[in-house]
């Protein structure tokens, strides 16, 4: 009979936030699993929050500075993605867009989840 180890309540949580490039979070998601397993024999806790993103409002971010009243829906977007996250039990937050990281960028200190640069 194989033995399965129980996850520890310390086991750090990534969450990622995904939506303008799924291609971005799932290739982290990809990356960070195959990192922890090669190192643990094991995969790693992971929250995944996507945002309903239209392609208007990635290319608003793409395309230069963003109106005010997209730049505060996106704000909320994320405010909700970290929230969400946080209620998942991430420890650590992490956004691999990197049209969207200035409005991600005051977020960590709000919610006092790390959140590293862009991967």
């Amino acid at each position: 009979m194989a033995a399965f180890a129980e996850p520890s309540e310390g086991e750090p949580v990534l969450g990622i936030i995904g939506g303008a490039g799924v291609g971005a979070a799932a290739r982290l998601y990809i990356d960070v699993s195959s990192l922890v397993r090669s190192a643990t024999g094991g995969l790693p806790r992971i929250a995944l929050w996507n945002l309903p993103l239209t392609d208007a409002i990635e290319q608003a971010f793409t395309a230069a500075s963003p109106a005010a009243q997209t730049r505060a829906l996106v704000e909320g977007l994320i405010a909700e993605a970290f929230d969400r996250l946080g209620e998942a039990g991430a420890t650590v937050i992490a956004m691999p867009c990197n049209s969207l990281q200035r409005s991600a960028a005051p977020r960590p200190r709000r919610s006092g989840v790390a959140s590293p640069s862009s991967t």
